[in-house]
């Protein structure tokens, strides 16, 4: 288990040390919705983030809606598992590490050692680090904060579209479920004779 935040990128050798480059995201006073809100207008493609507003806003409401407590570490693990590569999420007290998670789109979430994460870091994943109690930060830290790339998120249109067929396909249920009804209460009468 990582003992330090910057365990992720030191190492025993002094010549093999680097220092990441590190973004303030949030306070955690924000919460986690504002918090995952604003990570993803700082590393999500402007085309793509509306799409990820949209799953970060129907996860918040589907876990409020199932009386579950909205955590950072729950948030930012879900906007993780929309992208490519993934992120660590580390939950940590005034440098002190607590848990480090991860999730990509193609894993399952899990909770990982030191040498895990420190692979996963050294393979150019972003951390987030989350302090809620003594720095109250959250912080994107990784070799380059570059933009993420998605994992089959639906655009903003696409997501219009699903949800017009989605309409449509009830709409069509509902026709033909009256119709069989009507064909149902009719049956009994006697079919109209030609004259």
């Amino acid at each position: 288990m990582l003992q330090f935040v910057y365990d992720l990128w030191t190492r025993d050798d002094p010549l093999e040390r680097r220092t990441p480059k590190s973004e303030l995201i949030a306070q955690t006073d924000d919460g986690p919705l504002r918090a995952a809100t604003r990570f993803v207008e700082a590393f999500v493609c402007k085309e793509e983030q509306a799409a990820f507003f949209a799953a970060i806003q129907r996860y918040h409401s589907e876990t409020i809606g199932a009386q579950r407590k909205v955590t950072f570490c729950d948030t930012f693990l879900h906007v993780a598992g929309m992208t490519r590569q993934g992120l660590l999420v580390v939950s940590s007290k005034n440098g002190w590490v607590k848990s480090v998670d991860v999730q990509n789109g193609s894993t399952t979430r899990s909770v990982l050692n030191k040498q895990e994460a420190c692979a996963c870091f050294d393979q150019g994943m972003l951390a987030i680090v989350v302090d809620p109690e003594e720095e109250c930060t959250v912080t994107v830290h990784g070799w380059n904060l570059e933009k993420l790339v998605c994992r089959d998120v639906p655009s903003a249109r696409a997501l219009e579209t699903q949800s017009l067929i989605q309409a449509a396909s009830k709409a069509l249920l509902n026709e033909t479920w009256v119709s069989h009804q009507w064909k149902a209460a009719n049956a009994t009468a006697s079919p109209p004779t030609a004259a």
